[in-house]
C-alpha cells in the first residue's frame, strides 16, 4: 500500500475495526512489532507504553472496552510531512460503571510502514475519562428537585417510577424528560432496591414526544429544545440500562416513539391486550430517538423494525409478544397485578445474582453511539419546515 490516500484508508480501517471489535481485522492492520503510547493520565493505569500488537489489543483496547462503552470517531485525517498520519476526533460513549457520558477529544499520531500500522501515540483529555467514572451527584430526599410529571417511590425492595401526565397521554415534554432523568439518577443511588417497576397513569403508557408542545415551538427554537430534551432523556435511558436491578414495565394503551426506550431498557415487559406499539418519528420526518434504531433490530428483527420506522407499522400486543418486543400479554385490567406478582418474585431473589444476570443479559454493542447519533439526527432534521407541517397534520388527524 502506497500513497497518501492508501495510508488514510488504512487508518480509517483501523478505526472501523476498533469500533466493530474486529480482532481479525486488527491483526491484519497492525504490525506485530507495533508500539502504542497512551496518555499518562488515563484511568486504571492504562496510560503508558505497549510493545507489540497483542499487548495493545489486549492490555489497552481490551481493558478500555471492559470499563467504557466507547468509540473513537475520527473527524480529520492528515498526512504529515515526515510520513506519519495525524488523526483528530472525539471519543464518544459512556462509562460502564456509572452510565455517565464520555466525550473526550483526541489526537492520534500514527506511523505506517510497508502497508501495516507500526505505531500510535495517543493524546486525549484524560480529565474527561476520569470524570465519566464519577457517579453523578444525586440529590436525595428533600434536596431532590421537585417532580411534576412522574411519581417516584424508593427506599424499599421494589422501586417504582410512574409517569403522571395522563392529560397528555404521558407524552414527553421538557418537564417529563427532566423528571425521568432525575428519577433515573435517584434509582442509581438507591441501594435498597431489588427490582424497579416502570408504569404510567391514565389511558396510555407513553406515545413518545409531546407533539402539541413541539409543534407550538417556533421553528428556530425547535432544534435547541429537542437537543435539551433528548440529552436528558437519553442519559436517563443509559442510567436505567446500567442499573444492577431488573426492570419490569407495565404497559397499556399506546407506547411509541421515544417512549419505547423505557421498554427497551426493561428486562420484562407486561402489556395489556389493548396495547399498541409504533415508532412514528420517521413519519414526522424526525428520524429516531429513544434508542429505537439500536434496540428494535435486535428485538424484533431488521425487517419488522424497518416497517415500523419507514412505514409507521403499529404492532398489536399479540404481534409485539410474537416478535419479541414485549414479554407477555394479559387482559388490560390485570397488567398491574401481574407486574406486581413478577416484581415481588424478583425482589425475593438474590440481589447479587440478579445483578450479575442483568450484566450478562444486557445487550452488547454501542448503544451510546446510537443514542448520540439519534439526538444529533433529530436536532438536525428539526430545522426543516416539513417537520412542523407534519406535526400539525398528525395532530389534525388525531383530533378528528
Amino acid at each position: 500500500m502506497s500513497g497518501c490516500a492508501d495510508v488514510a484508508d488504512l487508518v480509517r480501517a483501523l478505526y472501523a475495526a476498533l469500533a466493530a471489535g474486529d480482532r481479525e481485522a486488527l491483526d491484519g492492520l497492525l504490525d506485530p512489532d507495533f508500539i502504542g503510547e497512551t496518555a499518562s493520565g488515563m484511568p486504571f493505569g492504562l496510560g503508558g507504553r505497549y510493545v507489540g500488537a497483542r499487548a495493545m489489543r489486549r492490555e489497552f483496547w481490551g481493558a478500555l472496552g471492559r470499563e467504557f462503552d466507547v468509540v473513537a470517531h475520527p473527524e480529520e485525517i492528515l498526512a504529515l510531512p515526515d510520513g506519519r498520519v495525524l488523526a483528530t476526533g472525539t471519543y464518544l460513549g459512556t462509562a460502564r460503571s456509572t452510565g455517565c457520558k464520555l466525550e473526550a477529544p483526541f489526537n492520534h499520531t500514527i506511523t505506517v510502514s510497508a502497508g501495516r500500522i507500526t505505531g500510535l501515540r495517543q493524546l486525549t483529555d484524560t480529565a474527561c475519562w476520569v470524570a465519566a467514572l464519577e457517579p453523578a451527584t444525586v440529590p436525595s430526599g428533600s434536596d431532590r428537585p421537585p417532580l411534576s410529571a412522574l411519581r417516584l417511590e424508593l427506599g424499599g425492595p421494589i422501586g417504582r417510577v410512574c409517569l403522571t401526565r395522563p392529560e397528555a397521554s404521558n407524552s414527553i415534554d421538557p418537564a417529563l424528560a427532566r423528571d425521568i432523568l432525575t428519577a433515573a439518577q435517584a434509582c442509581t443511588a438507591d441501594r435498597s432496591m431489588r427490582v424497579l417497576v416502570l408504569a404510567a397513569d391514565g389511558p396510555a403508557f407513553c406515545p413518545g414526544g409531546d407533539l402539541a408542545a413541539l409543534s407550538a415551538t417556533p421553528q428556530e427554537e425547535l432544534p435547541a429544545l429537542l437537543d435539551l430534551m433528548l440529552t436528558e432523556y437519553h442519559q436517563a435511558l443509559r442510567l436505567f440500562l446500567a442499573l444492577e436491578v431488573p426492570i419490569v414495565a407495565a404497559v397499556h394503551g399506546s407506547a411509541g416513539g421515544g417512549g419505547l426506550g423505557l421498554l427497551h431498557v426493561s428486562d420484562i415487559v407486561v402489556a395489556g391486550a389493548d396495547a399498541r406499539f409504533a415508532v412514528g418519528s420517521g413519519v414526522l420526518g424526525l428520524g429516531a430517538d429513544g434508542g429505537n434504531s439500536w434496540f428494535l433490530p435486535r428485538l424484533v428483527g431488521r425487517r419488522i423494525a424497518a416497517q415500523m420506522c419507514y412505514a409507521n407499522r403499529a404492532l398489536t400486543a399479540g404481534e409485539a409478544v410474537d416478535c419479541g418486543l414485549i414479554s407477555e400479554v394479559v387482559p388490560s385490567a390485570e397488567v398491574a397485578a401481574r407486574v406486581e406478582q413478577i416484581a415481588l418474585r424478583i425482589a425475593a431473589g438474590p440481589r447479587a445474582s440478579n445483578a450479575k444476570l442483568r450484566s450478562l443479559l444486557r445487550p452488547g454493542g454501542r448503544l451510546s453511539e446510537a443514542l448520540d447519533a439519534e439526538r444529533a439526527g433529530m436536532v438536525e432534521l428539526a430545522t426543516s419546515p416539513e417537520v412542523a407541517e407534519r406535526m400539525r397534520a398528525f395532530l389534525g388527524r388525531t383530533s378528528n
